[in-house]
């Protein structure tokens, strides 16, 4: 298994190794919340994991806490300046937390996919996607029932290929507010640095 990465260290402090996976954090600026990140190599090819990612109407079975996911919008792949390829899309997801009393959360988010192919023709190399959350101002996408609408900062999912594409590192950096106004953001906090380990450990065990 791969460390984080010196530049990683450099923002990132570690927390702990568990099943093969190592959690980090770092403050969020301007908020009392932290940014949670997941790392771990799998001994599986990056295409492999990319067809259980793309696989959207069973995200919910390894994705912790998700219900429901719906995508609008999706643009095919184009090339961009930097010869990658990119998709965009709209995807809103429901979250039911493990939390007696609090309503599911909902997240409306704009992602970005980005494949960076290998110049000898090789296939691909590396998948990120990103996602952030954005103003409805037209509320073109209504909250939906009985939900809060949460706000994700900025989370990015890497997959690189390495070992000469033997295996894959998987890479999850969360920084999300799911508005638990009731809470304390110790507990929140708590709560949230074990989705990136979970969700990446339940991927794991699905390739």
């Amino acid at each position: 298994l791969e460390h984080a990465t010196e530049e990683s260290a450099v923002s990132w402090k570690h927390l702990e190794w568990k099943d093969g996976i190592e959690t980090l954090r770092r403050p969020i600026p301007g908020t009392q919340l932290y940014a949670h990140r997941a790392v771990t190599t799998v001994d599986v090819p990056l295409s492999v994991v990319m067809k259980t990612i793309r696989d959207t109407p069973h995200q919910s079975s390894w994705i912790k806490d998700l219900q429901e996911q719906e995508e609008f919008h999706k643009s095919a792949h184009h090339q961009d300046e930097n010869e990658h390829y990119v998709e965009t899309a709209i995807v809103r997801q429901k979250y039911q937390f493990a939390i007696p009393g609090v309503k599911p959360r909902e997240f409306l988010m704009k992602r970005t996919m980005t494949t960076t192919e290998a110049k000898d023709g090789s296939g691909r190399t590396s998948v990120e996607a990103s996602f952030i959350s954005f103003a409805d101002e037209k509320q073109d996408y209504p909250v939906c029932d009985g939900c809060i609408r949460g706000h994700n900062m900025g989370s990015t999912w890497t997959f690189a290929a390495v070992e000469g594409g033997k295996k894959t590192k998987i890479s999850a950096g969360v920084a999300v507010d799911p508005h638990l106004k009731n809470l304390s953001q110790f507990f929140v906090n708590a709560f949230q640095k074990r989705w990136p380990h979970d969700t990446i450990h339940r991927l794991v065990l699905k390739l």
